[in-house]
């Protein structure tokens, strides 16, 4: 039997797949800042980059979503 307490934990957590994704988006960034020339790269380095931050929000608010819709308390 699955316990609140745990059912909320699990949907809060970050898994490794997303830490993954952060990582990888710090490292871009990182480069890009000293490396990086104003240029149509830069530009779809950019764009790559916002879109992978806009699916983790998405995921993150059906979390928050989800975690609302059975009745658990939200921090």
């Amino acid at each position: 039997m699955k316990y609140a307490q745990d059912i909320k934990r699990k949907e809060s957590e970050i898994v490794e797949e997303e830490k993954k994704i952060l990582q990888a988006s710090k490292t871009e960034l990182d480069f890009l800042e000293k490396h990086a020339k104003v240029n149509e790269e830069l530009i779809q380095k950019l764009g790559t980059l916002i879109s992978q931050l806009q699916s983790l929000r998405e995921g993150y608010i059906w979390r928050v979503i989800n975690s609302a819709k059975q009745n658990h308390m939200l921090d």
